[in-house]
């Protein structure tokens, strides 16, 4: 059991640093004894989910109950993609 559960949640078009770089912090933490367990989210069951200039991510998972949670930015000028999209429809807590 940890003490400190971390979500990044991904959705189509987030930018890439804006959730990996974070990711890369929170893991270092945990590898240097922090009690905390980090984990790539989306709202919905999904294989792969494409961020804004075109990686690839496997999630872990959908949104749980975390201490901590991560929205990524990116694609807020783009119509069909990104942060505009997921604050537009409500769907993030």
């Amino acid at each position: 059991m940890v003490d400190l559960t971390a979500e990044i949640v991904l959705f189509e078009g987030f930018d890439e640093l804006d959730a990996i770089g974070p990711y890369e912090v929170l893991q270092n933490g945990a590898q240097a004894g922090a009690s905390l367990e980090t984990r790539l989210v989306t709202l919905a069951e999904t294989d792969l989910v494409t961020a804004s200039h075109g990686l690839r991510v496997e999630p872990d998972g959908t949104i749980g109950r975390p201490d901590l949670l991560l929205v990524p930015g990116g694609g807020w000028t783009t119509a069909n993609s990104g942060v505009r999209v997921a604050v537009e429809d409500e769907s993030l807590p």
